[in-house]
Protein backbone atom coordinates (compact mmCIF):
# COMPACT_ATOMS: atom_id res chain seq x y z
CA UNK A 1 0.00 0.00 0.00
CA UNK A 2 1.33 3.31 -1.07
CA UNK A 3 1.76 6.24 1.67
CA UNK A 4 0.19 9.97 2.18
CA UNK A 5 3.34 11.00 0.26
CA UNK A 6 1.93 12.80 -3.01
CA UNK A 7 2.84 11.26 -6.21
CA UNK A 8 4.69 14.09 -7.49
CA UNK A 9 7.05 14.12 -4.95
CA UNK A 10 8.05 10.69 -5.33
CA UNK A 11 12.01 10.15 -5.86
CA UNK A 12 12.19 8.89 -9.31
CA UNK A 13 14.46 5.72 -7.76
CA UNK A 14 11.51 4.73 -5.79
CA UNK A 15 8.89 5.72 -8.64
CA UNK A 16 9.23 2.18 -10.54
CA UNK A 17 8.54 0.16 -7.06
CA UNK A 18 5.58 2.77 -6.35
CA UNK A 19 4.03 2.83 -9.98
CA UNK A 20 3.08 -0.44 -10.52
CA UNK A 21 2.54 -0.19 -14.55
CA UNK A 22 0.77 -3.44 -16.41
CA UNK A 23 2.93 -4.30 -19.60
CA UNK A 24 0.75 -3.07 -21.61
CA UNK A 25 0.89 0.53 -20.18
CA UNK A 26 4.49 0.12 -20.46
CA UNK A 27 4.53 -0.55 -24.08
CA UNK A 28 1.80 2.39 -24.92
CA UNK A 29 4.31 4.85 -23.01
CA UNK A 30 7.28 3.55 -24.46
CA UNK A 31 5.48 4.29 -27.92
CA UNK A 32 4.23 7.90 -27.13
CA UNK A 33 7.99 8.61 -25.85
CA UNK A 34 9.48 7.40 -29.07
CA UNK A 35 6.35 8.76 -31.14
CA UNK A 36 6.47 11.83 -29.67
CA UNK A 37 10.02 12.28 -28.90
CA UNK A 38 9.31 12.79 -25.34
CA UNK A 39 12.06 13.33 -22.80
CA UNK A 40 12.97 11.26 -20.01
CA UNK A 41 11.79 13.98 -17.75
CA UNK A 42 8.05 14.18 -19.50
CA UNK A 43 7.94 10.09 -19.44
CA UNK A 44 8.31 10.33 -15.54
CA UNK A 45 5.87 13.15 -16.07
CA UNK A 46 3.02 10.57 -17.34
CA UNK A 47 4.00 8.57 -15.06
CA UNK A 48 3.22 10.28 -12.21
CA UNK A 49 -0.24 11.55 -13.85
CA UNK A 50 -1.06 7.98 -14.47
CA UNK A 51 -0.74 6.81 -11.04
CA UNK A 52 -2.69 9.58 -9.46
CA UNK A 53 -5.43 8.87 -12.18
CA UNK A 54 -5.28 4.86 -11.34
CA UNK A 55 -5.32 6.27 -7.44
CA UNK A 56 -8.65 8.53 -7.87
CA UNK A 57 -9.90 5.30 -9.56
CA UNK A 58 -8.98 3.13 -6.76
CA UNK A 59 -6.97 0.87 -9.25
CA UNK A 60 -3.94 -0.65 -7.57
CA UNK A 61 -1.81 -0.91 -10.88
CA UNK A 62 -1.76 1.86 -13.74
CA UNK A 63 -3.20 0.28 -16.90
CA UNK A 64 -3.22 1.39 -20.39
CA UNK A 65 -6.54 3.47 -19.56
CA UNK A 66 -4.88 5.80 -17.06
CA UNK A 67 -1.33 6.10 -19.69
CA UNK A 68 -3.87 7.61 -22.11
CA UNK A 69 -5.60 9.73 -20.22
CA UNK A 70 -1.99 11.31 -19.17
CA UNK A 71 -0.95 11.82 -22.51
CA UNK A 72 -4.11 13.16 -22.94
CA UNK A 73 -3.64 16.08 -20.72
CA UNK A 74 -0.52 16.59 -22.35
CA UNK A 75 -3.13 17.30 -25.79
CA UNK A 76 -0.28 15.53 -27.91
CA UNK A 77 -2.03 12.22 -28.02
CA UNK A 78 -5.37 11.26 -29.30
CA UNK A 79 -7.15 8.16 -29.36
CA UNK A 80 -5.70 6.29 -32.59
CA UNK A 81 -2.62 8.44 -33.29
CA UNK A 82 -0.13 5.52 -32.02
CA UNK A 83 -0.59 1.97 -32.32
Amino acid sequence: KRGPEPNARILDAKLDTRLAITREANALLGRAVDRLNLSARAARRIQRVARTIADLAAEDRVDSAAVAEALGYRGEYTEGNLP
